[in-house]
């Protein structure tokens, strides 16, 4: 093969295609090479992150997408309409569990919440945030094992 090319995108799942299309209307020549040599009936990706979203978003794809899945769903019959209610519960449930961090996040944040608030002179958030660092790594180095090490 003597074709010359910019880029060559190794993979042609959901994110191999998706560079492959940004690449191409970005005007770079490019190749998309794929082991499998006939399509696969197995979900890839069953998840967007936010990005991915984002670049589904920037180019209008969102309603073909929703309608390919629909397609590759309805074509599985039975078994797809049980898959699909399996998936939509899995995602639920990594929805609230990400809920869940994001709230302890936030509770263990809650003494500090309002340090960032109070108008003082630079002077005396410099002193105060020494003072945190100074706690929070004395904390740390009587947890730690190898504190003694230090202390020698």
């Amino acid at each position: 093969m003597d074709k010359q090319v910019d880029v060559v995108v190794v993979g042609a799942g959901p994110v191999g295609l998706l560079l492959a299309i940004e690449l191409e209307l970005g005007g770079a020549g490019l190749m998309v090479l794929e082991r499998l040599t006939a399509p696969s009936a197995a979900i890839k990706g069953t998840a967007v992150g936010p990005l991915g979203v984002e670049a589904i978003q920037r180019r209008s794809m969102g309603p073909a997408l929703a309608e390919a899945e629909d397609r590759h769903f309805a074509a599985m019959g039975p078994a797809g309409a049980a898959r699909r209610a399996l998936i939509g519960r899995e995602m639920n449930r990594q929805r609230r569990q990400e809920r869940q961090e994001e709230n302890k996040f936030l509770a263990s944040l809650a003494p500090w919440r309002f340090e960032f608030l109070l108008f003082r002179p630079a002077s005396q958030t410099r002193r105060r945030n020494a003072q945190l660092n100074a706690a929070r790594w004395s904390e740390t180095a009587e947890a730690s094992p190898a504190s003694e090490i230090r202390a020698t």
